[in-house]
């Protein structure tokens, strides 16, 4: 099952990306798998769900999405886009262009919780303001 192995891929992405940017917490995963990829979204969410209990990406949701395929038509020379895994050239007809993309997965963004300290970032603020803020007051 090649979704266990791509949740783990992911996890181990997503996880140096929150570790760099002080990220307390993965809310959403979004991702674009091309078609040929053959992709199960629901296999692959089971995958993550189970490799990510009891840690910090717990939790998180996958946003799958699909990308078309692109296909090069050697007869006409057109390069087209194909919702359907269709053999056939839309514009000539011709059978079997050749797949230019279509097998990747790839990971177009994280959505995550950042901790600030918020306390912190008001005495940086109201330094450089010049006047009359507080920050203490909003401890």
């Amino acid at each position: 099952m090649h979704e266990m192995l791509l949740a783990q891929r992911i996890i181990d992405i997503v996880e140096q990306v929150m570790e760099e940017n002080s990220a307390e917490k993965a809310l959403v995963i979004h991702i674009t798998a091309e078609k040929m990829s053959l992709l199960s979204p629901d296999s692959l969410r089971s995958c993550f769900a189970t490799l990510t209990e009891n840690k910090k990406l717990a939790g998180a949701a996958l946003n799958i999405k699909f990308a078309p395929l692109v296909n090069h038509c050697q007869n006409c020379n057109q390069i087209f886009a194909s919702e359907e895994m269709s053999f056939n050239c839309i514009y000539c007809g011709w059978e079997n262009p050749t797949p230019l993309f279509g097998r990747s997965v790839k990971i177009e963004g994280i959505e995550v919780l950042i901790k600030m300290d918020l306390k912190k970032s008001l005495k940086l603020h109201s330094s450089h303001s010049g006047e009359g803020r507080n920050p203490e007051r909003y401890n």
